[in-house]
């Protein structure tokens, strides 16, 4: 019984190892499933502060800034914290699609971005669905089932991107397609 689960183990590991190779040379793309809803509400200072920084700044800066300052203040957990810092995609979208609606709305910009949940592919792989292969416990299954990431409408494109695999990887993941 201990050597079938030693070999288990050892195939996991081999599978994540390789797939983090691949991951970090190939680009990745986001396949959207569905919306989720955004309750992330921004304080008054960080609005300021996104105010102040995003002045003048284009769409497509908007978009980069938005993912890179979520980036900067949240810390990538299995839970969502976001009052202390830490979140998991669902956070980091969250707080993401906020940043950027209100940088949008702050300078006029007709724009927007939102929330969604649906998958990561890598070489045309769904990696949510390889993940949750290689789990051993039903909550860790349960935790890679899915993934989110923000879909944002911007000048007749939408473009899905993520701010959290930003955070982890220091890698764009984006997808864009023409409306």
């Amino acid at each position: 019984m201990t050597s079938g689960f030693n070999k288990i183990i050892k195939v996991c590991c081999i599978t994540i190892l390789v797939l983090i190779g691949i991951i970090i040379v190939t680009p990745l793309s986001l396949t959207k499933v569905a919306n989720r809803p955004n309750p992330y509400t921004l304080s008054r200072s960080l609005k300021s502060e996104i105010k102040q920084e995003t002045t003048g700044m284009t769409t497509e800066d908007i978009r980069s800034y938005s993912i890179k300052k979520t980036a900067s203040i949240l810390s990538f957990s299995i839970n969502n914290d976001i009052a202390n810092g830490n979140a998991n995609c669902v956070g980091y979208a969250q707080v993401c699609a906020s940043i950027c609606n209100y940088a949008f709305s702050s300078n006029g910009i007709n724009a927007s971005a939102k929330p969604v949940v649906g998958y990561v592919n890598c070489c045309g792989i769904n990696l949510c669905n390889t993940l949750k292969w290689c789990m051993p416990t039903t909550r860790s299954k349960n935790f890679v089932k899915d993934h989110d990431f923000v879909e944002f409408h911007i000048e007749g494109q939408t473009v899905y991107a993520d701010a959290s695999l930003y955070d982890i990887m220091w890698k764009d993941c984006e997808t864009t397609t023409i409306n």
